[in-house]
């Protein structure tokens, strides 16, 4: 459900990584590589008090940052949450002649009370890259010395655009101390572009370039329904758990190479 290619640490409470098999917890990844291990992303609740936090900055190459996180909990017995984050981020990086520009926005809801447990994020992501720092690729034999980090070894016309929107509502309910039913689901809005120039360089320093151009567009949808609980044989406890899961995904990908052979210039890594 989160944006493809990048995610903004202004939606992220915390990151869990959890080792080693996983998918009893939350069923095999859609992708298939879930079966060794998990990342998941803990969105930000409503704390028990007023949160106000506004961060202005910049960053190296003189970006300009501007961020709010503000939260709230409501009610007599503080049940209800909201938390808003806005994040804005423009401006040239420390590459040089590369820039970049994010926008941020996502809300988070929590209810509880008693045995049951409502939640709902919504999250809006759009950013923006031009001539950025590209990925190289070592060609066979030597690896050539590292050039000053700095220098930009893109070309001027690339670009790399993502705008996402996506959301989650969860329920969980306690049907006894020991027994939980819980259900959610969720969905995401995702378009790309690009234009991109791959970069391979070989042992002398010279430059290949493979350019493409990529439109792209997500359409995804999720459910869960699920009960977990706990009981006891004798001596021995035990943690029962029964789910299912949805995945839909619908993606559109045209693309296009410039030159299958690539282009070579005449200049180096250098």
């Amino acid at each position: 459900l989160l944006p493809r290619q990048y995610l903004a640490t202004e939606f992220l409470e915390r990151v869990e990584v959890l080792r080693g098999a996983s998918a009893f917890l939350n069923g095999a990844a859609p992708g298939g590589s879930g079966l060794g291990g998990a990342v998941n992303a803990v969105p930000k609740r409503a704390p028990n008090d007023a949160l106000n936090e506004i961060t202005l900055g910049v960053d190296s190459g003189g970006q300009g940052y501007v961020a709010a996180d503000i939260a709230r909990r409501f009610g007599p017995d503080q049940s209800v949450g909201v938390r808003l984050n806005l994040a804005r981020r423009d401006g040239n990086t420390v590459v040089d002649d590369a820039k970049r520009e994010l926008t941020v926005a996502a809300l988070g809801l929590d209810f509880r009370t008693g045995n049951l447990r409502l939640s709902a994020d919504i999250g809006y992501q759009d950013h923006k890259l031009k001539n950025a720092q590209p990925s190289i690729t070592i060609a066979s034999g030597p690896i050539p010395s590292a050039p000053d980090a700095s220098k930009n070894l893109g070309q001027p016309w690339t670009y790399s655009n993502e705008k996402d929107t996506f959301g989650t509502v969860r329920a969980e309910y306690d049907v006894s101390r020991d027994w939980t039913v819980w259900g959610a689901y969720g969905m995401r809005n995702g378009d790309e572009a690009n234009d991109l120039a791959g970069t391979t360089v070989n042992a002398a320093g010279n430059i290949n370039y493979l350019r493409s151009v990529v439109t792209r567009q997500d359409r995804i949808t999720t459910g869960e329904v699920g009960i977990r609980g706990q009981l006891k044989t004798g001596d021995v406890s035990h943690t029962l758990v029964f789910s299912a899961a949805t995945y839909r995904g619908k993606t559109n990908a045209p693309y296009a190479f410039a030159d299958f052979a690539g282009v070579t210039t005449t200049g180096s890594l250098y």
